[in-house]
C-alpha cells in the first residue's frame, strides 16, 4: 500500500495536460468479463485490482479467429457435433471453439439452440463464440441470455458479446426489457445497457445502489463508472465511504477514478483511511487517475500512516517521491497545473 501511494506521489512529474483541461470521454472496454470487464487494473498477485469483485468465468480465451484450409471445410464436423464437445475436456473444447468460430454465421443458429442447455460451460462457450463471430444475427439470442440466464458469468459474457456486435439496434430492445415488469430481467438489462454506453440506464443503476443484495450494489457502482449524470459522483462517494461490504466500496473507488471528476476527490481522500487495505489502495489509484495536484497532501499523509506491509510487498518500489510540485511554483520550467499524476508501472497515465 505504501508503494502504491508512493507511486501516486511520484507521479507529480512533467506532463503536458493542464489540470483543468476537459477530459476525453470514457472508452467502453471491449472485454468485460473482466469482469471483464474492464480489464485487470494492475499486476498485484494478492489482489489484481478487481479479482475480489469480478464474477467468476470459465477461462480467458484469445480473440484470434481461426481460418480453416479450403480442403478441410467440406470435411469439417457439423456444428451440432462440435457443440457437444464444448462440454468436454479443455483440449476438445478448444478445438471445437476454434472450428465454430471459423464457421462464422453458419454456427449462430445451432449455438442459439444450446442457450437453454443445462450445462453451464456449454452456455458460456456458446455466447463467447457468438461474440467472437460478431454477426449481428446473434443479437436477439444474446439479449435473451444477458437478461435471462440464471448464471452471472453467462450473463456477463453475453453482455461482452453484445458489445462485440457493436449494433445500436440492440439498445431499444434492452430498454424495453429494462422498463418491463420482470424485476430481475429489468435489472440485468440496465447493467447490459451500461456496458453498451447507454445513459438510459443511469436512473435504474442509481436505484440499485440501495439494493439489499450487495452483488446488485456492486453491479450498480460498476455500471455508473461507465455511464453517469450530475448526481453520480455524490452517490458513488456515499458508497465508497458507507457501504458495509468491502467489494462494493472498492468498486465505488474504481468507478470514481474512471469518471475523473474533481468532485470525487473529497470522498476518495477520506477513503484513504478505510479500515480495509483493498479500499485504501484503490482510493489512492483513483486519485492518481483524476490527476489533480491538490491531492498530494492527502496522499502524503496516507503514505505516512500506512502500515500494511503485505500490501506494500505487492508493488515494486518506485523510489522516493518528488514532492517539489507546489501550487504557484515551477518544476523543470513547466507550471504545476500542467503536471500530471500518474501511477508508474500500472498503466495509468492521466
Amino acid at each position: 500500500m505504501k508503494y502504491i501511494l508512493r507511486s501516486a506521489l511520484a507521479g507529480c512529474s512533467v506532463g503536458v495536460r493542464r489540470m483543468h483541461e476537459p477530459r476525453s470521454g470514457l472508452v467502453l472496454p471491449a472485454v468485460l468479463a473482466a469482469v471483464c470487464l474492464a480489464a485487470g487494473l494492475c499486476g498485484c498477485s494478492r489482489d489484481d485490482g478487481a479479482s475480489a469483485s469480478r464474477p467468476p468465468y470459465v477461462e480467458d480465451y484469445p480473440a484470434a479467429k481461426v481460418s480453416l484450409p479450403e480442403a478441410a471445410i467440406s470435411q469439417r464436423p457439423d456444428a451440432d457435433r462440435l457443440i457437444v464437445d464444448l462440454g468436454a475436456g479443455k483440449e476438445a473444447r478448444k478445438e471445437a471453439r476454434e472450428a465454430l468460430i471459423a464457421m462464422g454465421t453458419e454456427a449462430i443458429e445451432p449455438l442459439t439452440k444450446r442457450l437453454d442447455d443445462g450445462d453451464f460451460t456449454t452456455r458460456w462457450e456458446a455466447v463467447n463464440i457468438m461474440g467472437y463471430i460478431g454477426d449481428k444475427s446473434a443479437g436477439p439470442a444474446l439479449v435473451a441470455a444477458a437478461t435471462g440466464d440464471s448464471d452471472v458469468p453467462v450473463r456477463w459474457r453475453s453482455m461482452w458479446a453484445l458489445n462485440m456486435l457493436d449494433d445500436p439496434a440492440l439498445v431499444p430492445a434492452l430498454v424495453d426489457i429494462m422498463q418491463g415488469d420482470d424485476e430481475g430481467r429489468s435489472w440485468h438489462a440496465a447493467v447490459a445497457l451500461s456496458m453498451l454506453g447507454s445513459h438510459e440506464a443511469v436512473p435504474a443503476l442509481a436505484g440499485g445502489l440501495e439494493h439489499k443484495d450487495d452483488w446488485v450494489r456492486w453491479e450498480a457502482v460498476n455500471g455508473l463508472g461507465r455511464v453517469h449524470d450530475e448526481r453520480t459522483v455524490k452517490l458513488l462517494g456515499e458508497r465508497v465511504l458507507d457501504d458495509p461490504v468491502t467489494r462494493v466500496r472498492q468498486e465505488a473507488a474504481l468507478s470514481l477514478g474512471r469518471m475523473r471528476d474533481a468532485g470525487a476527490v473529497q470522498f476518495l481522500e477520506k477513503a484513504l483511511q478505510d479500515r480495509e487495505m483493498q479500499v485504501r489502495w484503490r482510493a489512492a489509484m483513483a486519485l492518481g487517475q483524476i490527476g489533480d495536484v491538490r491531492v498530494l497532501p492527502a496522499l502524503k499523509a496516507g503514505l505516512a500512516r500506512e502500515e500494511d506491509e503485505m500490501a506494500s510487498s505487492q508493488f515494486e518500489r518506485p523510489g522516493l517521491p518528488n514532492l517539489e510540485c507546489r501550487r504557484g511554483g515551477f518544476k523543470n520550467g513547466i507550471r504545476n497545473q500542467e503536471v500530471r499524476i500518474k501511477f508508474l508501472g500500472h498503466g495509468f497515465d492521466t
